[in-house]
């Protein structure tokens, strides 16, 4: 798998494919880490966006917003930390559903939970902004098990790692009632070029998916179970916090499995650690019910490096 896009890279040497490949997955080696396939789709994806839509530079933007986010992350340096917990300033994509309907015709689509957006293989014809509720994005491994690669919540995009494909190249799954916009593309790529400051949305949003999973690729590739678990509750509390909810007494949308999937880890081992994290009276957790007791305590445990 790394072969075959380390191949695709040699071919597009100087192309913004390459640049947003290197600046999505660092300089740290993290091509041999868990998830590191995904940064490098959404990269090569940026550079048929950037062939198919000549003047709608939304590759060379992203590489841009990202190179200004490693220099903001790390202070300038390469050597920052490798594990951080997730920044309080999260927020929700800006992308201005208003003036998309002026240009496109931009749908809302409703998901009863446990029901596909779109499942891997069907015909790639649009992304989706999340308006209500949130969803699971699932990889299928080659043994045909399912792997969660992410979690989506209002205001984030759904399908970005399939532009410029056939088809989408995952699943996308409501995890309870919900809502998303349906942008039609390549139409609303094209709309960006003729809406004042949409072209900027729409590259803010693409970087901040290559900034989320870089970090967690960076999260899973280093740190044990415990930090691992911590890092997601925190992860899950500043999104909330973003959203305007409480980021301290939340409910997690998704189940244990799918925790333990996207954490890499076991079940047994996501519900020990939980179990462990509510006798050390940093949690507090009835079901999906979840209250932050130890915030800062939380948070170093999320720090910690690999031993």
């Amino acid at each position: 798998m790394i072969e075959n896009g380390e191949k695709v890279l040699e071919q597009g040497k100087g192309s913004c494919a390459s640049m947003a490949y290197m600046s999505a997955v660092g300089r740290r080696g993290t091509l041999t880490r868990i998830n590191a396939w995904r940064p490098l789709r959404i990269a090569v994806s940026l550079h048929f966006v950037t062939r198919r839509h000549a003047g709608v530079d939304v590759a060379g933007r992203v590489v841009a917003m990202l190179s200004a986010a490693d220099h903001e992350e790390e202070g300038g340096s390469m050597n920052g930390p490798v594990a951080s917990t997730p920044r309080a300033s999260w927020a929700p994509s800006t992308v201005d559903i208003d003036a998309l309907r002026v240009a496109l015709a931009v749908v809302r689509r409703k998901h009863r939970a446990g029901h596909p957006l779109y499942r891997a293989g069907q015909p790639f014809r649009a992304l989706h902004l999340v308006h209500v509720g949130s969803y699971k994005v699932c990889d299928l491994a080659a043994d045909g098990r399912e792997k969660v690669a992410g979690f989506k919540m209002r205001g984030e995009l759904l399908g970005v790692e399939s532009i410029g494909l056939p088809g989408y190249a995952c699943d996308a799954v409501a995890l309870e009632d919900s809502e998303t916009w349906e942008l039609p593309c390549p139409a609303v790529l094209q709309a960006a070029h003729d809406i004042p400051g949409l072209q900027e949305q729409i590259a803010g949003a693409l970087a901040a998916e290559i900034r989320r999973d870089r970090s967690w690729m960076l999260r899973l590739g280093t740190l044990p179970a415990e930090p691992r678990v911590a890092a997601f509750l925190m992860d899950i509390a500043a999104r909330y916090a973003g959203l305007g909810y409480s980021a301290r007494h939340f409910i997690l949308r998704m189940t244990r499995l799918d925790m333990a999937s996207f954490l890499a880890l076991k079940h047994e081992t996501v519900s020990r650690v939980l179990g462990h994290l509510t006798d050390l009276r940093y949690i507090d957790v009835r079901r999906r019910e979840v209250r932050l007791l130890d915030v800062d305590a939380l948070r170093a445990m999320a720090c910690a490096q690999a031993a």
